[in-house]
């Protein structure tokens, strides 16, 4: 499994994560110790297509 934590310079981390949820694209917010980022884990489990989709949110803002 890899884990990707990272922040938007461009957009808050909760306004992305719903947005994300809306796509049906799962992420998990981490607000523990004032980090206010994002996460992906990736897994075996997950397409191209699900990455793919996952950047193109990411373009969009």
């Amino acid at each position: 499994m890899l884990n990707i934590g990272f922040r938007m310079k461009s957009v808050e981390y909760m306004k992305f994560y719903n947005t994300c949820l809306e796509n049906k694209v799962r992420i998990r917010a981490v607000h523990e110790n004032g980090l206010d980022s994002l996460r992906v884990s990736t897994h075996i489990y997950n397409t191209t297509n699900d990455v793919d989709k996952l950047i193109e949110l990411i373009k969009k803002v």
